[in-house]
C-alpha cells in the first residue's frame, strides 16, 4: 500500500509540475528531477510487481524462502536508494 501511496503522489506531484510549466526541457534541475524520480518510480513498479508474485502463491500455501528472500532484499535497495533522492533532489 505505500508503495502504491508513493506512484500516487508521484504521479500528483508531476501533474502539478507540469501544469505550473515545469516539464522536462525546462532546465538541467528539471530534466534530472524528472529522470531521478522517474527511474526510482520504475523500480517501485517492479518492486509491487515482485511483491504480486509473492503474494498471488502464499495465498495458496505456496511459498518459496528464495523468491520472497530476493524481494525483499530488492525493495529494501529501492528504499535505501530514496534516501539519497531525497537528500540529493528535494533538500538539495
Amino acid at each position: 500500500l505505500l508503495g502504491l501511496s508513493f506512484l500516487g503522489m508521484s504521479v500528483y506531484e508531476w501533474t502539478h509540475l507540469f501544469h505550473e510549466g515545469f516539464t522536462f526541457d525546462t532546465n538541467v534541475f528539471s530534466t534530472s528531477f524528472f529522470s531521478i524520480t522517474g527511474f526510482h518510480g520504475a523500480h517501485v513498479v517492479v518492486g509491487l510487481s515482485i511483491f504480486i508474485a509473492m503474494f498471488v502463491p502464499a495465498l495458496m500455501g505456496k511459498v518459496n524462502k528464495g523468491f520472497v528472500k530476493s524481494g525483499s532484499l530488492y525493495w529494501h535497495f529501492v528504499d535505501i536508494i530514496w534516501f539519497f533522492v531525497v537528500s540529493q533532489v528535494y533538500y538539495w
